[in-house]
């Protein structure tokens, strides 16, 4: 089975081509993917189970911004930018699940 960072460019080709999503959004894709991939990147894809997600909620809570504010400090993620992160995984997922590949 694949693992979850190499099905990352077949999901943003779905995304850009099968369900026209515009630059912006695929920004913001890539950007929640990357936390994600930063925990479960070397994971095959077919091990993924829902206590992976529950452990990247708790993962979530205690990281810093990836960009940092106008006085250069990093600060905590707010719980609005997690349920968003949490909301594109679970796109993500279902993603993997009508490709069969979860």
């Amino acid at each position: 089975m694949p693992l979850v960072i190499d099905t990352l460019n077949d999901y943003f080709f779905y995304l850009q081509y099968r369900r026209r999503n515009v630059a912006h959004t695929l920004k913001a894709n890539r950007l929640a993917l990357k936390y994600f991939t930063a925990l479960y990147g070397h994971t095959e894809t077919n091990r993924l189970t829902p206590t992976h997600m529950v452990r990247f909620y708790q993962y979530m809570h205690g990281k810093k911004k990836l960009q940092k504010n106008e006085q250069d400090v990093c600060e905590d993620l707010s719980k609005y930018t997690i349920y968003k992160v949490m909301v594109k995984i679970r796109a993500y997922i279902r993603w993997l699940e009508s490709e069969r590949l979860l």
